[in-house]
């Protein structure tokens, strides 16, 4: 939210600051605001590119951030974000962050209308009244009652995502700048809160395909995944594709090839090369114990961990 706008977000400093517990019994949850964007990272300039905000925090350390007697109902959780650039890659933002709900319609920033909204926005450090500027925003009805605590997919939402050009968020791949604001409201975003699964690291399989087999390796939100396979003639091949999880607990990336690799009993020669991919491979995990695999060519294989 512009610093023009940042009467909506007024709270308490021990607000946040209460938010970063995660007590016992916690349940992960990702927030991931979508929609068209300009800017740049790092000096690397992007153009009207399909960004992607998204806050990992957890539903047991959601607190109240009252505005005032006039505005009661608004609720923050504090989180890592982190900022997809197709194209440019992903950052993770360095500045504190936190995502806001109003429960009950407020006044949406720039425009005269009532409505609920969601927030996600970067704060100084400590946060100070003057200090929050949102990096992902939306309004819509569909939000009415949403209190950051569940899960939720309410499709496309007037919103955006940027912040004002005189802003700039730090981030791992340098700071990030957009030439369009997150303020007033005026295009389309998606946005949706899902429970985070944690995919269970190790070896996966589809019991009904014995011989063929899928290594997955999961940390800080990017999946590794390692395919030993076979060409049509029988000639071993083996595959690598690697990627975030997205909010939706969702998987997508090439799968690369790799041949000229090491001899087991040779003396070191070096690393294998790519000579390119054979497609997307894509995972919608439904569990940290099962998801739906769709190969290159479209052939959909439900996976599991492979018991031993």
């Amino acid at each position: 939210m512009e610093r023009s706008a940042h009467g909506f977000l007024v709270f308490a400093t021990t607000v946040l600051l209460l938010a970063s517990a995660t007590p016992a019994g916690a349940t992960p949850i990702t927030y991931e605001i979508s929609g068209i964007s300009s800017g740049a990272i790092g000096g690397i300039p992007f153009t009207n590119a399909w960004v992607t905000v998204t806050l990992t925090s957890d539903t047991s350390t959601v607190v109240a951030a009252p505005l005032g007697a006039d505005r009661p109902d608004v609720v923050a959780n504090r989180g890592t974000t982190t900022v997809n650039i197709p194209g440019v890659g992903i950052a993770t933002v360095t500045d504190a962050t936190a995502v806001f709900a109003s429960v009950t319609p407020v006044a949406v920033p720039g425009g005269s209308s009532m409505q609920p909204l969601v927030i996600i926005a970067t704060l100084d450090n400590p946060p100070s009244l003057q200090s929050i500027t949102a990096i992902g925003l939306l309004a819509g009805n569909a939000l009415l009652g949403y209190d950051l605590r569940a899960p939720s997919s309410p499709g496309v939402q007037l919103g955006g995502v940027g912040r004002d050009s005189s802003e700039f968020a730090n981030t791992t791949l340098g700071k990030l700048t957009f030439s369009v604001t997150a303020t007033p409201p005026t295009n389309q975003v998606t946005f949706i809160a899902a429970a985070q699964i944690t995919p269970q690291a190790g070896l996966w399989w589809n019991p009904d395909e014995s011989g063929s087999g899928y290594a997955l390796d999961y940390k800080h939100g990017v999946l590794v995944v390692t395919i030993y396979s076979y060409v049509s003639a029988g000639d071993p091949i083996w595959y690598l594709a690697a990627g975030p999880v997205s909010g939706s607990n969702f998987f997508s990336a090439t799968l690369d090839r790799y041949r000229g690799g090491q001899c087991i009993s040779c003396a070191y020669a070096g690393r294998p090369t790519s000579p390119g991919n054979d497609g997307t491979v894509t995972i919608q995990f439904t569990s940290p114990a099962s998801a739906t695999m769709t190969l290159p060519g479209g052939r959909v294989v439900p996976i599991q961990p492979q018991p031993f």
